[in-house]
């Protein structure tokens, strides 16, 4: 019985949270927008991990064309983390017609994150590198990270990657066939998912 209470209180915990998680419109979406399953990853841009799931996702959404994937900037390992995460964020609010190729190549990027190095690769993919650094400055960015902060220990994720799939956290790594598997699930049934409203 206290299993079963704990979870039911996973589920009310997760619905109440479903506007935040799964439909803020700052939140970066890839795939297709108007999916009717959405997953949510907890990501950190110096993530291991995060990046041995990443060369799977586009073969992922391929796939599952009906997948909206939702980004949480969880950055957690430090100054670089949250540097990449401020771009990557502020790419989404002005650019997002190239926020794909940017997080592609922040994801594979082999280096350091350091602001020339982030720069250099929003040139390189067509984003205003000028513009960019301006679009960094903006304080909001900041309450985003320390919002996805607080929202990560809520659902009961603390590291990364962490996963919102339907009704299941995963709060560590999983790979694309088993996001298939969960993906799977939550078409079939969602009870936390709630309604889109605006954005």
């Amino acid at each position: 019985r206290e299993d079963a209470a704990a979870g039911d209180r996973k589920l009310t915990l997760l619905a109440s949270k479903a506007q935040e998680l799964r439909y803020d419109p700052s939140l970066p979406v890839l795939g297709n927008p108007n999916g009717e399953v959405t997953v949510v990853e907890f990501f950190d841009y110096k993530c291991p991990f995060c990046r041995q799931f990443h060369p799977q996702l586009a073969g992922f959404l391929e796939r599952n064309p009906n997948v909206r994937f939702v980004l949480q900037d969880l950055a957690i390992l430090g100054p670089e983390s949250v540097l990449a995460s401020r771009a990557a964020l502020a790419v989404w609010q002005s650019d997002k017609a190239h926020f794909a190729k940017f997080h592609d190549a922040m994801m594979r990027y082999p280096g350091r994150f350091d602001e020339n190095a982030v720069l250099r690769i929003a040139a390189d993919v067509g984003i205003d590198k000028d513009g960019l650094m301006l679009d960094m400055q903006d304080p909001k960015l900041d309450r985003r990270l320390a919002d996805v902060r607080g929202l990560a220990v809520t659902v009961g994720i603390s590291g990364t990657p962490g996963f919102v799939i339907g009704d299941v956290v995963v709060p560590g790594y999983i790979d694309a066939a088993q996001a298939e598997q969960l993906v799977q699930q939550a078409r079939q049934k969602c009870t936390t998912c709630g309604t889109r409203t605006g954005g």
